[in-house]
């Protein structure tokens, strides 16, 4: 009701173009007007972005589209719309998606086949940065029905697939690092066969949608963006991530940059020790729950992902035993995400600290790598396991 009220009084600002769909509205009339070849001209897309927003007061340039060139053709069809016509558009596709992402998990999750669909699906939209991928009119509940539809591969046995699924979702990169780097530790040769065929694909079309230069000179147009925290990004203490928590210590410097590199290697490190003894469920679980902490650039809306861990976390917590500590661990991170809407809100809009979020994702993989320790120990009698 909280997220309902919210988009209700926001519906002006949606209107003038504020929402973050902007970038991809205009990406798609760009390339649906024959200027493919210049997409990541920062001139070009400001001026086009000035053809449907109004009196967008904080935004004195392009809200830069950084995604790969293929992803603008998605928005292609919805360009030909008005704005505000594509906007809900584009969001009826998000919560069709929310949908099915559930009918995906549902055969392979115990607990979310035991209660039914509708209550999941109120689940998802109580999730805050559900919340505010629909409000932003992100991309990022597309990417997590692909990453839903790689674990339903895993678990069908179907690696190719799963690798295909994965590479579908390129359009965040930097997002599947960790499950990438599972199918590297499990041995998982045809994944990445499949992942490649995917990646090899959408370079193609890339190349076909914006040509060579343009191509060729994107990675150092998203780097030129990230360096300089340009117009439409989001400052470094809103992201909950350890580069975020990072931030708070050393804002740009250069010992932050080290810090977090040094913690993501660790953090990374430590998940993939667990990644090839730990049963699959739990291992997926945890390259999920790492994914945004060590991600360069996570906002609020990316934490969608966690969807997928909320619903492995709390099918584990139903059927397995564990020490109390390690039940904390799980269980507040699952609460925090489904229940805490207003302290999520508190912490971004009024404290500017989302960051202190990534304590929480902390947590949540401490206990994951702890259980999956546990799982591990197939041999011990189950009163030990429980012990430790």
């Amino acid at each position: 009701m909280i997220h309902a009220l919210l988009f209700w009084s926001l519906r002006q600002q949606i209107r003038n173009g504020y929402p973050d769909f902007t970038i991809f509205y205009g990406a798609g009339k760009i390339v649906s007007q024959g200027m493919g070849h210049h997409l990541y001209d920062r001139a070009l897309q400001y001026r086009v972005q000035e053809q449907f927003t109004h009196n967008v007061e904080t935004r004195k340039a392009a809200l830069p589209y950084n995604h790969p060139p293929f992803e603008a053709l998605l928005f292609v069809p919805l360009s030909h719309l008005s704005y505000v016509g594509a906007y809900f558009s584009w969001n009826v596709l998000n919560l069709s998606a929310l949908l099915l992402i559930i009918f995906v998990l549902r055969p392979h999750i115990a607990i979310v086949r035991s209660l039914p669909i509708a209550f999941w699906f109120l689940v998802a939209l109580a999730s805050f940065p559900v919340f505010v991928a629909l409000l932003q009119g992100q991309d990022i509940l597309l990417f997590l029905l692909f990453l839903a539809l790689t674990f339903a591969s895993l678990k069908k046995g179907d690696d190719i697939s799963a690798g295909l699924w994965l590479g579908a979702g390129l359009f965040r990169f930097h997002l599947i690092v960790p499950v990438l780097l599972l199918f590297l530790v499990r041995k998982k040769w045809k994944g990445l066969l499949g992942f490649s065929i995917a990646a090899t694909v959408l370079a193609l079309v890339s190349l076909f949608a914006v040509g060579w230069d343009s191509l060729r000179n994107y990675p150092g147009f998203v780097m030129n963006m990230e360096r300089s925290l340009a117009q439409g990004s989001t400052i470094v203490t809103d992201m909950p991530s350890l580069r975020g928590l990072a931030g708070i210590f050393s804002p740009g410097g250069s010992v932050s940059s080290f810090i977090v590199v040094l913690l993501s290697v660790l953090v990374l490190g430590l998940a993939a020790s667990r990644w090839r003894t730990s049963s699959g469920d739990l291992a997926f679980a945890l390259a999920v729950v790492v994914t945004p902490l060590i991600s360069y650039h996570t906002l609020a809306h990316d934490l969608s992902l966690l969807l997928i861990p909320l619903f492995l976390t709390l099918d584990f917590l139903r059927e397995k035993e564990a020490s109390n500590g390690l039940r904390a661990a799980l269980w507040v991170p699952a609460v925090f995400f489904t229940l805490m809407s207003p302290l999520q809100m508190i912490l971004w809009f009024q404290a500017g600290k989302y960051c202190l979020v990534a304590v929480v994702l902390l947590l949540w993989a401490y206990g994951l790598w702890r259980v999956s320790a546990i799982a591990g120990q197939k041999n011990l009698p189950a009163t030990e396991v429980v012990a430790r």
